[in-house]
């Protein structure tokens, strides 16, 4: 729910160009044209109830990696293992 609900509020700040294109074109800080994507939001994480993951250092490599994955994924996405 949440993600459909982000994903709705979010399109009002874009006009029907830039929603129909899926992305907006702007500068960068170089001063580049470049194009960027729609935002979107990834959400990543652990069940620790569920299996070991090691130490506080290995969760945090964990999630890290998950986090990657999730955003290698097109528009808002949910990830949790």
């Amino acid at each position: 729910m949440l993600l459909v609900t982000f994903d709705d509020m979010i399109r009002s700040y874009y006009n029907e160009v830039d929603l129909s294109m899926g992305h907006i074109t702007t500068k960068n800080r170089n001063g580049e044209l470049v194009e960027f994507p729609l935002i979107s939001l990834s959400v990543a994480g652990f069940d620790l109830a569920r299996e070991t993951h090691g130490n506080y250092f290995a969760i945090i490599d964990n999630c890290t990696l998950l986090k990657a994955r999730a955003k290698k994924i097109p528009g808002s996405v949910y990830l949790i293992e």
